[in-house]
């Protein structure tokens, strides 16, 4: 399992391969996100910094989509699921044609 400190250095890292790739600055960048360049720098080096930092410097580099991976999404429970599928039609039954359902009976 990882430290705390290996995962701010790998998401540091991220954020400096990510700007190197888009061929910017630390100024450059910082300056578009909103923030002072030694934010940026700290960031970066894996220090911590405060998480609106972090969400600035991702939407500068147009890469929010990285947090797709914490989106909270509902599931079903196996019950629930068992009782879903229950309620499912197993069948076809065919249905009376509609002459023959208003035909009086033949007593």
């Amino acid at each position: 399992m990882e430290t705390d400190i290996e995962i701010l250095r790998r998401i540091g890292s991220f954020i400096q391969q990510e700007r190197l790739r888009q061929n910017l600055t630390q100024s450059e960048l910082a300056a578009q996100a909103g923030l002072g360049r030694s934010t940026l720098s700290l960031l970066e080096r894996g220090e911590a910094v405060m998480l609106p930092s972090l969400l600035q410097a991702l939407r500068a580099l147009n890469r929010l989509e990285v947090l797709d991976a914490m989106a909270v999404r509902p599931e079903i429970s196996p019950i629930a699921m068992y009782k879903t599928e229950m309620k499912q039609r197993r069948r076809a039954r065919k249905t009376a044609a509609p002459d023959t359902l208003a035909a009086e009976p033949d007593w």
